[in-house]
């Protein structure tokens, strides 16, 4: 069973399963907080739902998908989403701003 688990996963001190929103403001904090944290995502890519993968079937986005909340409301203060978006930004804009904010703050191994 071991065999199946990422070795990040068998290393770190804690392991957050998702690296959508929730899963990488979660490894933020708690490597802030001094524990080994370790995001672990099923598709190949940060952002959760808003990643869309057509040819997988593996995400309810899809094209034409935008916030439902505005930016201001949704972005995460340690990290602004760019001024001139638009206020709803579209899922694949969402999706490569979790991105980069998993960079920024470790959430991909």
């Amino acid at each position: 069973m071991t065999q199946d688990i990422p070795s990040a996963a068998r290393t770190c001190g804690v392991a957050v399963v998702g690296a959508g929103a929730a899963g990488l403001t979660a490894v933020k904090e708690l490597t802030e907080a001094g524990l080994d944290a370790v995001g672990l995502e099923r598709r190949e890519r940060p952002g959760g739902l808003r990643v869309r993968d057509p040819e997988a079937n593996a995400s309810p986005a899809y094209a034409s998908l935008h916030l439902n909340t505005s930016r201001g409301r949704t972005e995460f203060a340690a990290h602004p989403m760019p001024a001139d978006w638009p206020d709803h930004p579209s899922a694949d804009l969402v999706a490569g701003y979790l991105d980069d904010y998993a960079r920024r703050f470790g959430g991909e191994r």
